[in-house]
């Protein structure tokens, strides 16, 4: 039995949980041949050259998954990839496993989506003079995309500090905003109220 063998349903499980966008290859490294292809979006079979051309020190220790990393499909479409080392029978390195996912029919959904809106004017800043609603809505969104969380991801640091920013504005001494606030934030009233003596604890130290 080759080495590869042990990898053949690995390859054919990725393949089947990622779709037809999804090209997946086990390359022999002794041979420098593609030992099994599912899905070969590339046009190759088992038996081609895989065209690695490796060094000695290219796949070190340490370096077991390379990638993710952009490639160009026979289209020129772009192709998303990650290699993973395989061991041999002597544990080292005998292979990759190379998972291909093609991005052209995502792209060219992006670039549908995108051609179905206007570009964006400036924004009228005499409607929103008084929303504070908006001003709120403003500075949830821009310090959860810096943090890259949603509201309910944030821990009680990263929620305080998000309360403070909204205090230093002055919005939650308007009518209604500490509920609109704790709400957007999946909270309670008092928690709400407990995290900003808390920034403004932190803020007088």
């Amino acid at each position: 039995m080759n080495w590869h063998s042990r990898y053949e349903t690995v390859a054919e499980a990725i393949a089947a949980l990622l779709g037809p966008e999804a090209e997946v290859v086990v390359h022999d490294l002794a041979t420098d041949r593609i030992a099994q292809i599912v899905n070969p979006l590339s046009r190759r079979r088992v038996g081609d050259a895989s065209l690695l051309d490796l060094e000695a020190g290219d796949l070190a220790p340490g370096k077991a998954v390379l990638g993710p990393y952009e490639k160009a499909g026979p289209s020129g479409d772009r192709i998303r990839s990650v290699s993973a080392v395989l061991p041999g029978e002597d544990g080292r390195p005998a292979g990759l496993l190379c998972v291909n996912l093609g991005l052209g029919r995502f792209d060219a959904a992006a670039r549908l989506l995108a051609g179905l809106f206007p570009p964006v004017a400036p924004r009228p800043e005499a409607l929103f003079r008084r929303d504070w609603r908006e001003a709120v809505n403003l500075i949830l969104r821009d310090r959860l995309a810096a943090a890259g969380l949603s509201a309910d991801r944030l821990d009680r640091a990263g929620r305080v500090a998000l309360v403070a920013a909204i205090d230093a504005e002055g919005l939650l001494e308007m009518r209604h905003a500490a509920a609109y606030v704790a709400s957007q934030l999946g909270i309670s009233r008092a928690t709400l109220y407990a995290d900003r003596a808390a920034a403004r604890s932190r803020l007088a130290a």
